[in-house]
């Protein structure tokens, strides 16, 4: 009996050795170190550097409106080139759609190289809407939160642009067609 009992000990004693020895080996402690570190390294790059280029910039409710869908990069240029059918040297643009029952909301958002380029861009329609010739009308520059923004009539809705005061360098076009517009407006002009 006292045999049997000081081989299970050597059983027990030389596998707890074995394992004692496998992380002992400073070859499996660096591949851990290593496998952390890149891990480390591409959550951070992901978070730091890949997540802000694919966050959506489209707040999910512009007033009572919910956001239901949103055209980005390529498509969203070829629709605003298409749409003042020219190119009109934005970096990139993005287009927001937003509804609520029968009430409507677009939001397009065409941004610019620089502060410059934005308010070219800006000027540019003013002129181009103030001639009378581009299918809208009543050109009115109005204050809304302390913020210069143009409306005019037009098809689709109420039209309001203005240049975002978050970076200076978008152009933002909305479209509402809802009840109660200035809530909607101000927050486009709060987000975008």
């Amino acid at each position: 009996m006292l045999n049997c009992s000081q081989e299970v000990i050597k059983i027990v004693d030389s596998s707890v050795t074995q394992v004692k020895r496998r992380w002992r080996s400073p070859g499996v402690f660096y591949l851990f170190i290593t496998i952390g570190l890149i891990a480390a390294v591409g959550l951070s790059f992901g978070l730091n550097v890949l997540a802000p280029r694919m966050q959506r910039d489209a707040p999910e409710r512009l007033g009572n409106l919910e956001l239901i869908g949103t055209i980005e990069g390529s498509e969203a240029m070829a629709q605003v080139n298409r749409l003042h059918g020219t190119d009109i040297e934005l970096v990139s643009a993005y287009i927001a759609e937003y509804a609520q029952g029968n009430e409507r909301g677009t939001v397009w958002v065409g941004k610019a190289e620089s502060k410059e380029d934005a308010a070219e861009l800006n000027d540019r329609m003013i002129r181009v809407i103030g001639k009378g010739s581009s299918g809208f009308s009543n050109l009115q520059r109005i204050s809304i939160a302390n913020h210069e923004v143009f409306q005019i009539d037009g098809p689709g809705g109420q039209h309001f642009f203005f240049i975002s005061r978050n970076t200076g360098k978008d152009v933002v076009w909305l479209i509402v067609t809802a009840n109660d517009i200035l809530p909607i407006v101000e927050q486009a002009l709060k987000n975008f």
